[in-house]
């Protein structure tokens, strides 16, 4: 069995799968680009927040497993930049920059300086 890996994670991309289920794609400084399956993330009631939603910086603990996609046990929050999606055109530019820096981040490959240039932009961003 694999250790457990916490970590700082920006959350950049989610994406439905299935009729209650998310993947989230972020970037962590150590290991590169992360997926995280949030089962039963689409069901929202009364007492239900995603912790883990689009522009929010997270600590999260999880174990890797066979696959790419690995499955979240802990999420503490850090900071949220969704503040920034009352500004269409910030909004659209971190979509973009999003998209660059999972198109250039592979998983499993430090990336500390991406990591922490992403954060910056996002809180810049979000003020």
């Amino acid at each position: 069995m694999t250790a457990a890996i916490t970590t700082d994670f920006l959350v950049l991309r989610k994406t439905g799968y299935g009729d209650t289920s998310l993947i989230v794609a972020g970037i962590t400084p150590a290991h590169g680009q992360v997926h995280l399956m949030l089962k039963g993330a689409r069901r929202l009631g009364k007492r239900s927040f995603p912790t883990l939603d689009l522009f929010r910086l997270v600590r999260v603990t999880y174990r890797e497993s066979k696959g790419e996609i690995h499955t979240p046990r802990d999420v503490s929050p850090l900071a949220d930049f969704g503040a920034l999606a009352r500004h269409p055109r910030l909004y659209q530019a971190t979509g973009e920059l999003s998209r660059f820096v999972l198109t250039n981040v592979r998983p499993g490959v430090e990336h500390p300086l991406v990591f922490q240039a992403t954060r910056v932009v996002l809180a810049r961003f979000a003020e």
